[in-house]
């Protein structure tokens, strides 16, 4: 199933934000102060809108992310680091739960059948 990208009032400024700064660290209050909104209102219209949590959506599209850079050979620690993982081992494990392989796997694979 594709991840949906919201592009609501509240939402898609954020969404741009990750498309253009996958590695953004800013919290969702620093993006609401931003939008002259709460925080809570962006959490209920990324539900809305994507029917999950921000967290889990941040995490999905940086895990999508990824991908380019996977296939491109750049090593899994500076990957993690550019989609905005605080470490190799925590983008590692989220990678595995979300597409049941490890990013070498995936990254050798895709190599592998492009070449």
């Amino acid at each position: 199933m594709p991840l949906i990208v919201p592009c609501g009032s509240l939402t898609g400024p954020v969404a741009q934000s990750l498309r253009v700064r996958p590695n953004d660290i800013r919290t969702l209050d620093e993006g609401a102060r931003q939008l002259h909104t709460s925080s809570a209102s962006i959490r209920r219209a990324f539900r809305a809108e994507t029917g999950m949590p921000f967290s889990q959506w941040r995490t999905m599209f940086r895990l999508n992310a990824s991908l380019p850079y996977l296939q491109a050979g750049i090593p899994v620690s500076v990957v993690a680091n550019r989609v905005g993982f605080e470490s190799s081992n925590g983008y590692a494990m989220a990678f595995r739960r979300h597409f049941s392989c490890r990013p070498t796997e995936f990254a050798r694979t895709t190599r592998r059948l492009a070449g």
